[in-house]
């Protein structure tokens, strides 16, 4: 099956739920308040595109491709963003919603999240080196065999790693994040 270029292009208010959108190259398109939600995307690409108040809630990414992708202000709950392409994997993300997805033993090195909700995220085995979660919100993110080298938790909040599960050097955390490298050991910080 060939597979469909689309380039340069605005889609606005697009719906493609419960659709397949398989074999398609988007090459600097702006997806603005698209709905993806259960959308299976399988060996799509997209290239230097940007996603702007779309919804991809529980959207399946078999083999998809993100390369210089930027969502702002989506909604991307429960995507198994392991199931994606590696290739120049390179998504970027802005106040965006990614509780209940999958990053499990993927390079995401050098990531931006910002202001995101990261609830129940699995980075389990992930590399992180270098990784920014910029005002974001992980509670209950499962960290474990994870890479954490000079990954910045400065302003990340709401945080549970267990140094002895993952592997950290060079990590950043302020004073008001070391409750989330403590609490599995049942002491009291005041």
């Amino acid at each position: 099956m060939s597979k469909e270029y689309i380039e340069d292009q605005t889609i606005e208010k697009a719906d493609y739920s419960n659709q397949r959108m398989a074999n398609k190259e988007y090459d600097h398109c702006n997806f603005i308040n698209c709905n993806f939600s259960a959308a299976n995307l399988f060996q799509t690409v997209f290239i230097d595109c940007q996603f702007t108040g779309c919804n991809l809630k529980l959207t399946q990414v078999p083999q998809t491709g993100f390369q210089q992708t930027l969502f702002t202000d989506c909604n991307l709950t429960g995507i198994h963003w392991h199931e994606s392409s590696p290739f120049l994997y390179s998504p970027q993300f802005n106040n965006c919603i990614l509780t209940l997805g999958s990053f499990y033993a993927m390079k995401l090195k050098q990531l931006h999240f910002i202001n995101c909700q990261l609830h129940e995220v699995i980075f389990t085995e992930a590399d992180l080196t270098e990784t920014i979660f910029s005002h974001c919100d992980l509670d209950r993110a499962v960290f474990d065999n994870t890479l954490l080298h000079k990954t910045d938790f400065t302003t990340a909040f709401n945080f549970s790693i267990h140094p002895p599960h993952n592997k950290l050097s060079k990590t950043r955390f302020t004073l008001q994040g070391l409750p989330g490298l403590l609490n599995q050991y049942d002491i009291i910080i005041e």
